[in-house]
């Protein structure tokens, strides 16, 4: 029962005053707005929406402090900081018996999701079995995977140097396994299907297995309803 109009900006156009548009009343009037998809832009419109108190809505998965900065903001694909909490759920229920590392980043914009990270899985129940998270630094690391102790590490960094050095030095080792971001593999060093030799775990919000308990009962129905099969794209919307 909901009617409206929607008006498109092809904000990337020559013939498009941008920043002018923005000026201009006729947006001020929007109730709701999806940012554009290049990061400069969307400030612009972000900027724009916040002034006038216009829902605006991301449809791209950006900075963990660049929602925080707007109210009136939503962003569509499930944000760093979520991801970060729900990756310590999952490690609080999947560990066995390994100590758990957090190898903190020298840089300020990834302590949001330690920090995060590391709130969410301390409010969890204690349990007898459950380890504490140690933490540690780039410099000292590897001194907790030396005692052939089953080792979780989990860090957050996005300085790609530390990244590679790490995952090289873990790649070696049977005894350990790392948990950090869908990010690390934007560098081609880690993401090479040729010299590729890295293995790490992280959260996505676009995960899909047709053997998942969730999407089978939803594959049946759709294949009885469509003669086909679900598609990724199909199922996550």
């Amino acid at each position: 029962g909901v009617r409206g109009e929607v008006t498109f900006y092809d904000y990337l156009s020559e013939s498009t005053n941008f920043p002018g548009i923005l000026e201009s009343s006729e947006l001020s009037e929007m109730d709701l707005v999806y940012a554009p998809f290049h990061v400069e832009p969307a400030q612009f419109v972000s900027d724009f929406c916040q002034a006038n108190k216009i829902k605006i809505i991301f449809p791209i998965n950006l900075a963990a402090n660049f929602q925080q900065t707007n109210p009136y903001a939503f962003q569509l694909s499930t944000s760093k900081v979520n991801l970060a909490i729900n990756l310590a759920h999952d490690l609080y229920e999947l560990q066995n018996g390994e100590q758990l590392i957090l190898v903190r980043s020298k840089i300020k914009a990834d302590s949001l999701l330690e920090e995060v990270f590391i709130s969410t899985y301390q409010s969890l129940t204690k349990i007898k079995g459950k380890a504490k998270i140690i933490k540690a630094n780039t410099d000292n690391y590897k001194n907790f995977s030396k005692n052939r102790v089953k080792t979780w590490y989990v860090s957050f960094q996005s300085e790609k140097d530390n990244i590679i050095r790490m995952l090289r030095y873990t790649s070696e080792l049977n005894h350990v396994k790392v948990f950090g971001l869908k990010e690390w593999l934007e560098h081609k060093e880690i993401s090479s299907t040729i010299s590729n030799v890295f293995k790490f775990n992280f959260e996505s919000s676009t995960y899909f297995n047709y053997k998942s308990e969730g999407v089978i009962p939803l594959h049946k129905r759709y294949r009885s309803t469509y003669q086909a099969d679900i598609s990724k794209m199909a199922c996550l919307g």
